[in-house]
């Protein structure tokens, strides 16, 4: 998993659905397509299933962004506080 500082500005980053589903992709993306290929490698299903595995958690992940940015456009306040924190 992506992991960034924890700043006011980096919340949606670990918080709401982009913070929820970030995690899972990265658990999709690394650990679970990991396991998948070490213990059904052998068999072609095993290979397919880790692929769509991998690619499901990359298309969570693009989504997680953009809901990211989303929310971090809504709040304002996150980019004035860290201005003057600068």
């Amino acid at each position: 998993m992506l992991q960034v500082r924890k700043r006011p500005v980096d919340a949606p980053l670990h918080h709401g659905r982009s913070g929820r589903t970030l995690l899972v992709a990265g658990l999709l993306e690394g650990p679970a397509a990991l396991l998948l290929r070490v213990f059904f490698g052998s068999l072609p299903a095993g290979r397919y299933a880790a692929a769509a595995t991998f690619l499901i958690g990359a298309l969570l992940s693009r989504y997680a962004w953009i809901w990211a940015g989303r929310a971090s456009a809504s709040d304002p306040q996150a980019l004035f506080q860290l201005q003057c924190k600068a």
